[in-house]
């Protein structure tokens, strides 16, 4: 028997948590590359490698801006999000 999601998406057996998720993937990979790299590439990059939208990925940019305490600032010139201070203290 399958297990119906509150949408009415059947859920497929073996079907991992990361594709169920996909906002909080988006964002553990965000959050991964900024603490290993401090910054991040354009939207378009991160659309291509995460196969989704590159304004899904600016809305998810914003998301940390906003209300994770992230301080990114764009560089024009090197088409990259860069981190303008330290990580906040609570992150993912």
């Amino acid at each position: 028997m399958k297990r119906v999601f509150k949408k009415g998406r059947p859920y497929k057996e073996g079907q991992s948590q990361s594709t169920t998720r996909p906002t909080i993937r988006r964002m553990m990979e965000l959050t991964t590359r900024l603490r290993r790299d401090l910054f991040l590439p354009s939207t378009y990059k991160l659309a291509a490698e995460l196969e989704c939208s590159y304004k899904t990925i600016g809305r998810d940019i914003d998301l940390l801006r906003d209300f994770m305490g992230y301080q990114l600032e764009w560089h024009a010139r090197a088409f990259q999000y860069r981190l303008a201070a330290p990580l906040p203290k609570a992150v993912l």
